[in-house]
């Protein structure tokens, strides 16, 4: 269920909420409010944490998750060759040059330049590191944040921090000696996954975690 925020900056996590009555702005008891958006509330007694047993398996919640995926790569597979996916292309094709530009200075190699063109090609221009390192580092690293925005998604503020990580990236990749084609891309989805950090602080709740999902998901398929 979609919440209008009672206030800026809820923290729905917050355990506080667990054993308080309060009732939020739209009228729902903070405790009946799930902690993690895409995960069932199933509590063992004993550990105060989540019933790893499976026993509850699958709820409301982890039905909306798998709907959602299964939806987003549905989608993701009939507009692929459409210029609306284009733009979730050229950004993937970034966090593949990027995996290899953190890779270099894992490595203690100096990056010189990233950059990403239009027909959905990229490179990375560096000196030094661990070449056999380096090479691979851009399908693994697409493939690790694909699985990371996937799994950062099920909470409000792990899609907070995610979201900024990746605004964070694209900024700092801006000093490398972008192409004109990297510097209208980052710029886009900076303003689009800041417009979304806006609506989900102010306004909607949970709104930025369905877009943390998809990132996570057509990164993932792309890799």
């Amino acid at each position: 269920m979609v919440h209008l925020r009672s206030s800026p900056f809820e923290d729905l996590a917050d355990p506080s909420y667990a054993s308080s009555d309060r009732l939020g702005g739209d009228g729902i008891p903070y405790h009946d409010r799930p902690v993690w958006l895409f995960q069932d509330e199933a509590v063992n007694e004993v550990s105060n944490g989540t019933d790893w047993t499976l026993s509850t398996c699958c709820g409301t919640n982890e039905i909306i998750f798998l709907s959602l995926t299964a939806g987003y790569l549905v989608a993701i597979y009939f507009l692929w060759n459409t210029i609306v996916m284009k733009p979730m292309k050229l950004i993937a094709v970034f966090v593949h040059e990027m995996g290899h530009a953190t890779a270099c200075w894992l490595t203690c190699g100096s990056v010189k330049g990233i950059e990403v063109y239009g027909n959905e090609g990229g490179v990375t221009k560096y000196v030094g590191g661990w070449r056999w390192f380096i090479i691979p580092a851009g399908y693994v690293g697409g493939s690790f944040w694909g699985g990371f925005f996937t799994v950062m998604s099920g909470n409000r503020w792990a899609s907070l921090a995610s979201a900024c990580l990746f605004c964070a990236g694209m900024a700092v990749s801006m000093f490398f000696s972008p192409n004109k084609t990297m510097v209208f891309l980052n710029l886009g989805f900076i303003i689009i996954t800041v417009g979304f950090i806006l609506i989900d602080q102010f306004l909607l709740d949970p709104f930025l975690q369905f877009l943390t999902l998809f990132y996570g998901v057509f990164i993932g398929s792309f890799s």
